[in-house]
């Protein structure tokens, strides 16, 4: 990687650009098979891909207290090395199964934000900010099935509703198609013994482009100027408003269209305490989940997701959400002395449990997430 960084000063204006040229080589093996005299034959695969990452970061200065900044970037971030290897893992049910790919390009993103923020008191912040990023070649499941003569025999079709069919036996194909709840599992069995049952495999791939356009708005505060212990008090909170998209209309993962967070503390000489509040809306969690594989805004069984021309073309087929959710933490701290520090802290207070639904809104996992407390002991020399 090679990087370049110029400050630039104008009065009122200054202003930090730069540029990183990253070059990346890629080669990832996996042992394919053994030989007759014991030798590993690895499967190897190689992707070299270069990089320009510009950046620019400007600031004007509005006031002695109000600042406007401009940024804008590029960004890349790799693959992590589970998604790059090819090795194929299959769980003890073989039922389903994942495997990486050394062709992953990384997740890139071009982002723009344009922010003001007001300074005031001791530590006092207001700042509002717009931002826009275009989304290339993020991260995304997808899904096929494969045939496995050697495996099948002794698939577990107790986990039925989970195993994919085949068009033809022992022929792996990209479509995902799984058993109905009248076929069941006696219908699963007569097509595991017909040869036409396979195992889902789940492979991590390039998702297109996307976009992401919003708004955040802050506010922090130490209330100083309360009279005795009282002026350690503080606040911060926070507020995120998103619109995402794909190019098939849904939205990106991961990404709540409202997020706010809400922070009241106190700071003593040798006490610290806090009290978070953190909360984001409904949000797609995964686009292929194998519960809700049938499940799409069409209805149920509506299997085609790659032809946009096709009559039952539903790109929401397998889409899990994460409802919204909002977690009360507690956390205290007290300094022995300059060395030691004991620390405590309470998890979900008021028990929220995480709750996923389907494109339909229907619920079909219901997580009870339970209080957590923990003390500990920090020490520094």
């Amino acid at each position: 990687a090679i990087y370049a960084q110029f400050h630039l000063d104008f009065d009122d204006i200054t202003a930090v650009v730069g540029g990183r040229y990253i070059q990346t080589e890629l080669e990832s093996s996996i042992v394919d098979s053994v030989d007759s005299s014991g030798n590993k034959i690895l499967n190897t695969g190689s992707n070299d891909y270069s990089d320009f990452l510009p950046s620019l970061n400007v600031t004007y200065t509005l006031s002695e207290d109000t600042l406007m900044r401009f940024a804008a970037a590029k960004v890349m971030r790799r693959a992590d090395f589970d998604e790059l290897s090819p090795a194929l893992s299959i769980d003890n049910s073989l039922v389903t199964g994942t495997q990486g790919s050394y062709q992953l390009e990384p997740y890139r993103v071009t982002q723009y934000d344009l922010s003001v923020e007001h300074y005031f008191g001791d530590g006092g912040l207001l700042s509002a900010a717009i931002f826009y990023k275009d989304v290339n070649s993020f991260t995304q499941t997808d899904s096929s099935c494969l045939a496995d003569s050697s495996t099948i025999s002794g698939q577990n079709t107790t986990q039925w509703n989970n195993i994919c069919l085949l068009d033809t036996a022992g022929q792996s194909q990209s479509d995902i198609v799984n058993a109905t709840q009248d076929q069941g599992l006696a219908y699963v069995d007569a097509q595991k013994a017909a040869g036409q049952t396979g195992i889902v495999i789940d492979t991590d791939v390039n998702g297109g482009s996307g976009e992401v356009r919003g708004l955040e708005l802050g506010y922090q505060q130490q209330f100083s100027f309360l009279p005795g212990i009282w002026a350690g008090l503080g606040v911060n909170a926070n507020y995120t408003y998103a619109d995402s998209e794909q190019p098939d209309g849904n939205p990106l993962l991961n990404i709540s269209k409202h997020t706010a967070n809400t922070q009241v503390y106190w700071e003593g000489e040798e006490v610290q305490l806090r009290l978070a509040y953190n909360w984001r809306d409904r949000y797609l969690d995964d686009q292929s989940t194998k519960r809700v594989q049938t499940v799409g805004a069409l209805g149920y069984n509506v299997f085609n997701q790659n032809d946009p021309s096709a009559d039952n073309y539903d790109p929401t087929v397998g889409n899990s959400y994460r409802e919204d959710r909002g977690q009360l933490d507690f956390s205290v701290s007290w300094d022995i002395n300059e060395n030691f520090t004991v620390v405590a802290n309470a998890v979900n207070l008021t028990g929220e449990p995480i709750v996923y639904t389907t494109e339909l809104d229907s619920i079909w996992a219901y997580s009870e997430a339970d209080r957590r407390y923990t003390v500990g002991v920090r020490a520094k020399f």
